[in-house]
């Protein structure tokens, strides 16, 4: 143990026979980012680990004895906790093997609900129910069969005085309206309407 504070950093071997060299200063933060390979690896209270096998200041740590993880693997794993590279699911899978990382399980899941929030319809742009898919607004539609715009013009205020929104607004504001019947569609907020 005398020898064990005395590195500068570890040598990784895989199941693929290839190492991978990591600097003491990399391994720290690494180390800070998961929640058991610190343990793995120079061992625990509660589980005591043999003497490390440091040659020269490099601590060799051989994962082929008793994992099946390959130094590529190994080595994405490694960029994404240190915020070298976007983390994916492959990534989070093969550090299991190695006692996974919080932290990076929930970079992943940050990340998948940043891009599901992309993927959403933007709320100004759904025109209509069948847009509505989260169920955000109550519809209402009115038929208009007559050229009276001051009648259409009222109907509209008497909705809008309510709380709802005028949702294909285009059709009366172009030059007047030109073919009947004419569907206007309002929306309202959901919660808007409990008030």
């Amino acid at each position: 143990m005398s020898n064990e504070n005395n590195y500068r950093a570890y040598m990784f071997r895989f199941t693929d026979s290839r190492s991978v060299i990591q600097s003491r200063e990399h391994m720290e933060k690494v180390f800070e980012r998961t929640e058991i390979l610190e343990y793995l690896i120079h061992g625990h209270p509660l589980f005591k680990k043999e003497e490390l096998d440091n040659d020269n200041g490099i601590i060799k740590v051989d994962f082929s004895e008793y994992v099946s993880l390959y130094s590529y693997d190994f080595t994405k794993w490694i960029q994404a906790i240190l915020d070298l590279r976007e983390v994916d699911e492959s990534i989070i899978m093969n550090g299991f093997v190695i006692g996974s990382s919080l932290y990076l399980e929930n970079k992943y899941r940050k990340k998948m609900e940043e891009k599901e929030e992309e993927t959403r319809i933007d709320r100004s742009i759904i025109n209509s129910p069948s847009d509505d898919i989260d169920e955000i607004y109550s519809w209402q539609q009115i038929l208009v069969v007559s050229a009276d715009q001051e009648l259409i013009m009222t109907k509209i205020q008497e909705k809008e005085n309510n709380g709802y929104t005028l949702v294909n607004n285009n059709l009366i504001r172009q030059s007047g309206v030109s073919s009947y019947p004419l569907s206007l569609v309002f929306r309202k907020r959901k919660e808007e309407n409990n008030n």
